[in-house]
């Protein structure tokens, strides 16, 4: 029973940490620098608006080389990574048992382990799961004509101000 309600546990966390609402853009240069990110707000003929917290950035198309969208497999792998160790972790502290005849641990000692254990299969989980994540890559090359075929494709990520 234990075994199903954490397997069950395991793949909502999952769920939960890789569904994301708004799009997350990475602009690079020609030299494959990244000179911007955040979420994408909006797009004109000649630029792309950003938002980073409070601050917005509105960056020039003869500026972008690149777009990629969604955020890189660093933040995936730690995001993951810290929701299963926490969910681990807690799991570890209920079903501490000091008083068991067979394997007897304290709850901090069961936290511990379960973060430890929950941290690794979260490395693992996310590691997996990137290369199946649909992350687009725009071309740009500095050049409007391109910039004009590919804002109409990011049309679909802007946020709906309907869906509020």
């Amino acid at each position: 029973m234990k075994s199903t309600i954490l397997l069950c546990f395991t793949l909502l966390v999952a769920t939960i940490s890789f569904s994301q609402k708004k799009t997350f853009v990475r602009v690079f240069d020609e030299n494959g620098k990244k000179i911007q990110k955040g979420f994408l707000v909006a797009t004109t003929d000649s630029s792309l608006t950003l938002q980073l917290g409070e601050k917005f950035s509105e960056i020039p198309i003869n500026r972008v080389s690149v777009l990629k969208l969604g955020r890189s497999i660093g933040n995936t792998i730690l995001i993951s990574s810290l929701l299963f160790g926490t969910a681990f972790a807690i799991a570890g502290a209920v079903s501490a048992d000091p008083s068991d005849l067979i394997l007897t641990y304290t709850a901090s000692e069961g936290a511990a382990a379960g973060f430890l254990e929950g941290t690794a299969l979260g490395v693992l989980t996310g590691s997996l799961f990137y290369p199946f994540n649909k992350r687009p890559e725009f071309k740009v090359n500095q050049q409007l004509i391109e910039w004009v075929k590919i804002k109409d494709l990011l049309q679909e990520y802007l946020p709906n101000p309907e869906s509020k």
